[in-house]
C-alpha cells in the first residue's frame, strides 16, 4: 500500500498552467471595483427613494389642505384640525355652529420618517364664512427636512410643491414656500 506522500501528481503539460499570483490579484481587484460600484448605485437609489417618498408625503398633505380649504374657506390652523396624524380632535362643527380647532399653529412629527422630519405651519387665522364660524388660515406651508445633507428638502403650499438642493435649508413660517425662501426653491418637475 502506497503512502499518501508517495503518490506522484502529474505535472501540467506544456501550454497548461494555473493562475499566477498577479492574475489572481487583478481578478480580485476587478471584483472589488464592481462591488464598490454596486454599493454606490444602491446608496443613490436609496436617496432617490427617500426623496420620492418625502415629496409624495408633502404633496398628499397639500391635497388634503385643498380639500379642507374648499370645505371651510381657508386652510387649517393645525394639522390636527385637518385630521392629521395623531389627531383626536378633528375639525367639526358643534351644535352651536362653532368649529372646534385645537390650539397651536405648528405640527411636527417629532420622529424621523424615512430620513425626514415634517413640520406644518399655518399663517395667522381669520374668521371665515360658511355654515360654521370658522377659524382658518390664509396660507400654510409644510416642510420635509432631511436629516442628512445628501438628500433634497421639500416644501408644499397652496401654489405647489418645491424642493431645495441637498444641504439647503427651507424656512417654515406659514406664509408659503416661495415667500419664505425667495428664489432658493425649484418646483418639483423642473
Amino acid at each position: 500500500m502506497k503512502k499518501i506522500h508517495d503518490v506522484k501528481h502529474p505535472r501540467p503539460r506544456k501550454g497548461e498552467r494555473g493562475f499566477s499570483l498577479i492574475e489572481l490579484l487583478i481578478a480580485m481587484a476587478v471584483v472589488l471595483v464592481l462591488v464598490g460600484g454596486l454599493a454606490i448605485a444602491g446608496e443613490r437609489s436609496l436617496q432617490a427613494s427617500r426623496e420620492t417618498s418625502a415629496a409624495q408625503s408633502v404633496q398628499s398633505f397639500s391635497a388634503n389642505e385643498t380639500t379642507y380649504q374648499r370645505s371651510w374657506g381657508g386652510f387649517s390652523l393645525t394639522a390636527e384640525a385637518m385630521g392629521g396624524a395623531g389627531s383626536t380632535a378633528a375639525a367639526v362643527c358643534t351644535a352651536d355652529q362653532e368649529m372646534v380647532i385645537p390650539t397651536g399653529a405648528n405640527y411636527e412629527t417629532g420622529v424621523v420618517q424615512g430620513g425626514y422630519k415634517f413640520l406644518y405651519t399655518s399663517g395667522t387665522g381669520f374668521a371665515g364664512t360658511g355654515g360654521c364660524t370658522q377659524n382658518v388660515a390664509p396660507t400654510y406651508d409644510i416642510t420635509a427636512t432631511a436629516v442628512d445633507s445628501k438628500t433634497k428638502n421639500f416644501c408644499a403650499d397652496s401654489s405647489g410643491i418645491y424642493y431645495a438642493n441637498p444641504g439647503v435649508a427651507i424656512t417654515n413660517t406659514g406664509i408659503g414656500c416661495e415667500a419664505d425662501n425667495g428664489n432658493a426653491l425649484l418646483a418639483v418637475g423642473q
